[in-house]
């Protein structure tokens, strides 16, 4: 799972977002959280490199593995 939230967000509450990441861990889903600096509109532009590359990943058959690229990864 790919997961990721922008530090700006007006839209969407904190507790929301990590409440639905760690409801994931809880399920054993391992998942990658990734912040950006932007708000609700302007993090999906920010991301968008992640995503394809965590996709991209998928589809030639790399298992997704914890990364550690935050402490909130599961």
């Amino acid at each position: 799972m790919f997961q990721y939230r922008g530090l700006a967000e007006e839209v969407i509450p904190t507790a929301t977002e990590n409440a639905t990441r760690q409801a994931y861990c809880a399920a054993g889903i391992t998942t990658q959280w990734n912040t950006y600096p932007g708000d609700h509109l302007l993090t999906d532009t920010e991301a968008i490199s992640g995503v394809i590359r965590w996709f991209a990943a998928r589809f030639t058959g790399q298992a997704h593995h914890r990364q550690l690229l935050t402490s909130d990864n599961c």
